[in-house]
């Protein structure tokens, strides 16, 4: 004959007590369906959060970037006022008749100003030197002139537009032409 325990804990009689509530025979395969059919239903509702909370991180995540891309536009906007009030200031001069020099020194002032702004959003223009050599990183090749002794093939004949690079990525190279031995001339 075998003791059983005095005191039986209340987990035991719980787990005791859903045996012995289990159905048998056709019973308990309906059971079984109703358990794994409450089983499905959970993990689908887990599921549908899970999409849910996905999607509105992402539709936070794009509120947030759309408000940084405002913030630092009217930032732009904010440092870029002072050299279109100088350009204004430049119209207005030019229409009351002021003086070539006066004219010629307020461009240079202005030209100053927006070099300044320019380095302060982290801009740097790209400025190459006739003579050279053609940076394909840097240069866009817009026309070829002919190589000669001062400038040899492959080296920038003349700078059509200066470009910009910021944070150290070329925006927009510099426009030049390039001499070109194909179109040396004197052979």
């Amino acid at each position: 004959m075998v003791d059983e325990p005095e005191d039986l804990m209340p987990q035991d009689m719980a787990a005791d007590a859903k045996y012995e509530a289990e159905p048998a025979g056709e019973e308990a395969a309906g059971w079984v369906e109703v358990e794994l059919y409450e089983q499905a239903c959970a993990e689908r509702d887990r599921y549908l959060r899970a999409v849910a909370d996905a999607e509105t991180r992402a539709r936070r995540g794009a509120e947030q970037a759309r408000v940084g891309v405002q913030r630092a536009n009217e930032d732009f906007l904010v440092a870029l006022m002072p050299v279109l009030t100088g350009f204004q200031r430049a119209v207005s001069a030019f229409q009351d008749g002021a003086s070539p020099e006066g004219m010629a020194e307020g461009l240079e002032m202005l030209a100053r100003q927006l070099s300044g702004f320019l380095e302060s959003i982290g801009a740097t223009v790209i400025e190459p030197a006739v003579g050279e050599p053609f940076d394909p990183d840097r240069h866009e090749a817009v026309y070829g002139q002919p190589a000669t002794d001062e400038v040899p093939e492959g080296h920038v004949t003349l700078v059509v537009d200066r470009g910009v690079a910021l944070a150290g990525r070329v925006v927009r190279p510099a426009r030049v032409a390039v001499a070109s031995a194909a179109l040396d001339t004197e052979a």
